[in-house]
């Protein structure tokens, strides 16, 4: 299948005083069409900044945006306005995102009337539609955001991403915020909506739980560059890379088997305007030797779609697996199954 998306050798720095912040620093990956990728790693790593430089939020330094077979990464405004209906966004905070003085029939009419979609009595029906596609009634178009709960906003922000009829939306850590119960709402939503339009996610998060439950595929992601990607599968039954066995350790949702013991993550993130050289997480790896300080890891494929940039993967890779969730009964059901597990 020819991919939706396709992120090449992605790069994007901010300028600084003393250099310059490697936010991303080469990303590859790509999506199909309906398929959700996930996109894991710790606060600082640069997940955000992928989401919003793929939607040309920001310019990238360097690489690829292949959006249906063109680059969209040189274009200018001018020309990226026509292609910015396919790719929509879900942001993490639904009160900032929407605009406190309209009511929410304004906010989800501003798209069409935008694109000058429609006279004014289509809109309002389209705006209905959209309401009633998200589990809101249409009396929900009357009342402001502040009248609303943070699931209720938030599925106001799927409302409005879903308006123009993407084929591609960015889920940046769209449930985070939420309760535990509203978020299972939230992500049936989107799976559901999945189902039935065939839209394809990138969805960023750093609960690992989620990210299970909703991908298809998943990427980790530690200081600028993917480290791991694998089918979910894949990934919770034989994670391989020391950085996503060491995410698995850090879930209180994902406990040790009984007499293991878990591997605790050390220090801080690095600074990502002086990266360390070789493999960047090797000052914070337990297995790390002197050829991880001074190589950049070459990429090795461990299995067909699961590839992993680590000097020691290949021998990783045959040591015993840390236990997943699926094994410790942690997630019921597979993924895209109701989310009440959760």
């Amino acid at each position: 299948m020819t991919p939706l998306l396709s992120v090449e050798d992605l790069h994007k720095h901010f300028p600084d005083r003393v250099g310059a912040l490697r936010a991303v620093d080469g990303v590859s990956f790509q999506i199909k069409p309906g398929e959700t990728l996930g996109l894991v790693g710790e606060s600082g790593c640069g997940k955000s900044t992928v989401g919003r430089t793929i939607l040309r939020l920001y310019k990238p330094t360097s690489g690829r945006i292949v959006l249906e077979g063109r680059d969209i990464a040189p274009l200018q405004e001018s020309a990226l306005r026509p292609l910015r209906r396919d790719v929509q966004m879900v942001f993490q905070d639904p009160f900032s995102s929407l605009n406190p003085r309209s009511r929410i029939g304004r906010i989800l009419e501003e798209p069409f009337v935008v694109w000058g979609e429609g006279r004014a009595r289509d809109r309002r029906d389209q705006v209905v539609a959209l309401l009633e596609r998200v589990g809101l009634g249409a009396e929900a178009a009357d009342r402001y955001p502040h009248e609303l709960s943070g699931g209720q906003r938030q599925r106001v922000g799927i409302a409005r991403a879903l308006a123009l009829k993407p084929k591609l939306i960015v889920c940046d850590e769209a449930v985070s915020a939420l309760d535990v119960s509203v978020r299972a709402q939230i992500i049936n939503l989107l799976v559901d909506l999945q189902r039935t339009l065939g839209i394809a996610y990138l969805f960023i998060s750093h609960d690992l739980a989620v990210v299970e439950h909703v991908s298809n595929r998943v990427a980790v992601m530690y200081l600028g560059r993917i480290v791991e990607i694998a089918s979910a599968d894949q990934l919770w039954s034989n994670p391989i890379h020391p950085y996503t066995r060491a995410l698995f350790d850090a879930s209180p949702k994902l406990p040790a088997a009984a007499g293991q013991k878990r591997a605790v993550l050390e220090g801080d993130l690095p600074s990502a305007i002086d990266p360390p050289s070789g493999c960047r997480f090797h000052t914070r790896c337990r297995f790390a030797t002197d050829v991880c300080r001074r190589v950049e890891p070459i990429v090795w494929q461990a299995a067909p779609g699961h590839s992993v940039a680590c000097h020691h993967a290949e021998a990783l890779s045959m040591a015993e697996a840390i236990p997943t969730a699926q094994q410790n009964g942690i997630l019921k059901g597979s993924r895209h199954d109701n989310a009440s597990a959760l």
